[in-house]
C-alpha cells in the first residue's frame, strides 16, 4: 500500500489568528491548567479531533500555551503578555518576536530572507518544496506564514517608536531631572540610542544600558577597529529553555551577518 505524502510541521494557522485563540482560552481557564478537551472546547472546537488537536499543537509551537502534566496545558508566559498587554506595550511586541520565529520552518525563512519576505510567493514556494512540503498544500505555509510578518512588522514598529520616544539614554551620576545650561553638563545632552553610544570612539569608557533593565542585565561591548561596534545585553538570570532560545535565535543572527558582509 502506498504511503500518503506529509509535508513537514508547521504551524497550521498564523500567529494572528493563534493569538485570538489563546485570548478565548484565558477567558476561559485564565493562567489554570485544562485538560485538552476543555482546551479545545474553549477554542470554539465540539471536542478532540484533527482540527483541534492541529490548532493546540499551533499554539503550543509559537509558546502561547504549555504543556502541564499528562496532556494538560495553560497559557504561557508570552502568550499571558501578548493577551493582556496594550497593543503599545514594548513587552507584547518581544513576545511577540518571539512567538512568530519559534517555530522551525519561520526561524529557517528568517535566516534565509531577514524579516520581509520576497514579494513573490515564487521564492517561498520554491524554498518549502526543496524542503518537502507537498504541492497541493504548499501554499497554506505560505499564507499562514505572511500573516504571521505581518504582525511581526506592527511589533517592530512599536519597539523602534519607544526606542525613538524613549529609548535608552546614557548613564550618568546626576540625576536626569537635574536640567542644566546647555553645554554646561553631558548630562543635559539629548538621549542616544545604544548604536549611536557604541559607534562614537571619542567616549569609550561610557555605558549605555537602557534605564529600566540597569539592574538586572548583563553588557558586553566588541568593538572594531575604527571605533563601531557590536553591543549585546542579556538578562542576568535565564532559564535553560531561554538560552535555547537565545542560541537558536544567535545562530540565525550570524546568518543575516554573514548576509551583510561587504565583497
Amino acid at each position: 500500500m502506498a504511503t500518503k505524502a506529509r509535508s513537514p510541521n508547521y504551524p497550521q494557522i498564523s500567529l494572528v489568528r493563534a493569538i485570538d485563540l489563546t485570548a478565548k482560552l484565558y477567558d476561559k481557564a485564565h493562567t489554570h491548567k485544562a485538560s485538552s478537551a476543555v482546551v479545545a472546547s474553549a477554542l470554539g472546537y465540539t471536542g478532540l479531533n484533527g482540527a483541534s488537536q492541529g490548532v493546540i499543537s499551533a499554539l503550543k509551537k509559537y509558546g502561547l500555551i504549555e504543556g502541564v502534566g499528562d496532556s494538560e496545558f495553560k497559557v504561557s508566559k508570552d502568550g499571558l503578555t501578548i493577551v493582556v498587554d496594550p497593543k503599545s506595550s514594548t513587552e507584547r511586541a518581544t513576545a511577540i518576536l518571539r512567538a512568530a520565529f519559534r517555530p522551525s520552518l519561520f526561524a529557517e525563512l528568517r535566516a534565509e530572507y531577514g524579516d520581509k519576505p520576497p514579494k513573490s510567493d515564487d521564492f517561498l514556494r520554491a524554498f518549502l518544496l526543496k524542503r518537502g512540503f507537498v504541492q497541493s498544500v504548499v501554499d497554506t505555509p505560505i499564507r499562514t506564514y505572511r500573516e504571521t510578518m505581518e504582525l511581526v512588522e506592527v511589533a517592530q514598529r512599536v519597539l523602534g517608536e519607544a526606542a525613538q520616544g524613549q529609548g535608552p539614554r546614557v548613564a550618568f551620576e546626576e540625576e536626569e531631572e537635574e536640567e542644566e545650561e546647555e553645554g554646561t553638563d553631558m548630562s543635559s545632552a539629548p538621549p542616544r540610542t545604544v548604536m549611536q553610544a557604541a559607534a562614537a570612539p571619542a567616549a569609550p569608557s561610557v555605558v549605555v544600558v537602557p534605564q529600566s533593565q540597569m539592574g538586572d542585565t548583563v553588557n558586553d561591548v566588541y568593538k572594531l577597529p575604527d571605533g563601531r561596534a557590536f553591543v549585546l545585553s542579556w538578562p542576568a538570570k535565564i532559564t535553560a529553555d531561554e538560552y535555547e532560545d537565545f542560541e537558536a535565535w544567535i545562530l540565525l543572527l550570524q546568518r543575516k551577518l554573514k548576509r551583510q558582509i561587504e565583497l
